[in-house]
């Protein structure tokens, strides 16, 4: 007598699904023999008496019938101990993989904090070098009011002498001669300091535009500034005019009053004396705006590398967030193949 089993090698067949997921259970080296398939009773019996030709009485035919039963039975009980054992297999696998993401966002969020600390630092660092920026500019415009005090105050030194060298041109030819020396030597240093004045301006806006490209919070105030500047070299030269126009006055007054200082003649001497230590001293002075006009030009200098520091500084700092971006889309896709993750399977569980 033949045995109820055949084989069925057919995949459609839940007996082949179950024994392909016990052998992947089991290990993937293991051989896989082909599922076994359970024919209904009653064809078997009908075969059995179909091959053996002999008459069966009805105990036997129920005694193989329940055998058959046993036998389905035992065969649907393995079946359900591999569904269960495949079922937590793939639990622990999907835990696993719940807890690595879990593991992957814990890191990638510390990453992000970091970042964020770091950017709001290097930004706090930046708001103070553009607040020291400012101070430095303060001063510089401090330091070019005060050169304009000193120009007033050589403006009206020059009407002195002026008036001075018109009593001198009275009194003698040579006194005359020298006078118009002096003049001239005091016009040239006056062109001189206006030069120093200009170039001053020129820096200082050079100054502001570079620091309005770091903050364009101050370009308001810059653009007052610079109005301002224009207002007082305006007021300068008129008043620069005024005094050349009072100084033709008083020319003018002191040629009708020529012969009236005729006494003064004695005073000559004297007044000599005077002006040769009033030249020294414009000397010394001319030499302390030389020196304050190179300490404007170190400044400016020191400003202009300051800025290209915080340029340089800018540079750095995007580099750097580059650099950790592009860090974190690699470990991104580290993660996914090492999981065997598509990138929409990655995207749907971000």
């Amino acid at each position: 007598m033949k045995s109820d089993i055949q084989r069925d090698d057919g995949p459609g067949s839940k007996l082949y699904k179950a024994s392909s997921v016990t052998c992947l259970l089991h290990g993937q080296h293991s051989l896989m023999l082909p599922p076994l398939r359970c024919y209904p009773i009653q064809q078997t019996t009908a075969s059995r008496l179909a091959k053996t030709k002999k008459p069966l009485s009805d105990m036997h035919q129920l005694q193989r019938a329940v055998k058959e039963l046993q036998r389905e039975a035992a065969d649907q009980l393995v079946l359900e101990v591999e569904s269960q054992a495949t079922f937590e297999f793939l639990t622990s696998q999907i835990r696993a993989l719940r807890s690595a993401f879990d593991t992957l966002s814990d890191v990638l969020m510390a990453e992000v904090d970091g970042l964020r600390k770091e950017m709001t630092r290097k930004l706090g660092d930046l708001d103070a070098e553009v607040l020291r920026q400012g101070e430095m500019h303060k001063a510089t415009h401090t330091e070019g009011m005060q050169l304009k005090r000193t120009m007033e105050i050589w403006g009206l030194k020059e009407r002195d002498w002026a008036k001075d060298n018109e009593i001198l041109k009275a009194s003698h030819s040579h006194n005359i001669e020298w006078m118009q020396q002096l003049q001239r030597d005091v016009m040239d240093v006056k062109d001189k300091l206006h030069e120093i004045k200009s170039d001053t301006g020129s820096r200082i806006s050079e100054i502001c535009e570079e620091s309005n490209s770091l903050r364009g919070n101050w370009q308001k105030h810059v653009d007052d500034m610079l109005d301002r500047l224009q207002d007082f070299d305006m007021t300068a030269q008129r008043q620069a005019s005024e005094a050349r126009a009072q100084a033709q006055q008083r020319a003018d007054d002191l040629e009708l009053m020529e012969q009236a200082l005729s006494t003064v003649q004695k005073q000559q001497v004297q007044v000599r004396s005077g002006l040769e230590e009033q030249a020294h001293s414009v000397g010394s002075q001319i030499a302390l705006l030389v020196k304050k006009v190179e300490i404007a030009e170190v400044q400016a200098s020191n400003q202009r590398t300051a800025l290209e520091q915080l340029r340089a500084k800018n540079a750095v700092m995007e580099k750097e967030q580059r650099r950790r971006m592009d860090n974190i889309g690699k470990m991104f896709t580290v993660f996914a193949d090492a999981l065997n993750i598509s990138p929409t399977m990655l995207a749907a569980a971000s």
